[in-house]
């Protein structure tokens, strides 16, 4: 999307000082979790990176059907 604030689809920041990966459980579900500048400093991006890829990998091993394509 062209407001996408990290380059990366399924992570953003929020203005209280956190990166948050986004995705959606088996069931449809909104799921997310935060990391935040103030605990995990300059690596929150790359956390909140590597927990987004982390859950589409397992959810594709479910049978999710997350694509390359997918948010694009």
């Amino acid at each position: 999307y062209s407001n996408n604030q990290s380059g990366v689809t399924g992570v953003g920041y929020r203005e209280d000082g956190r990166w948050v990966s986004f995705w959606k459980d088996l069931q449809g579900k909104d799921c997310s979790k935060s990391f935040s500048l103030t605990k995990f400093g300059d690596s929150a991006y790359n956390l909140a990176v590597a927990h987004r890829a982390s859950m589409i990998a397992t959810l594709n091993a479910q049978g999710a059907g997350y694509t390359e394509d997918h948010g694009k």
